[in-house]
């Protein structure tokens, strides 16, 4: 099974040491302004693989468009622990 545009996902982007994160609001769809840099984006969400997408190039003045599909997965008791601690600290930063 994969999802597009999925409420509650969370995206971490990272460009040396400058780390941001957003969620995608419940259609689905998530916007984040960057600074001019060459990123890696991750998609996650409770329950599915996580998808990485490496030498994202960010331009000032130029919007960019990612489209995330993400598998399925077997969800384990220590996935729904381990979801829950990253995602509450994650939320802080905010």
């Amino acid at each position: 099974m994969t999802i597009r545009l999925y409420p509650c996902m969370v995206f971490r982007c990272q460009s040396g040491d400058e780390k941001w994160v957003t969620y995608t609001n419940g259609e689905g769809r998530y916007v984040q302004s960057l600074p001019p840099a060459i990123y890696t984006v991750e998609a996650r969400k409770l329950g599915y693989e996580t998808t990485t997408e490496q030498e994202i190039i960010v331009t000032d003045g130029k919007a960019i468009g990612l489209d995330f599909i993400l598998e399925k997965k077997q969800e384990t008791q220590t996935d729904i622990i381990d979801s829950n601690i990253v995602e509450d600290a994650e939320g802080s930063h905010n």
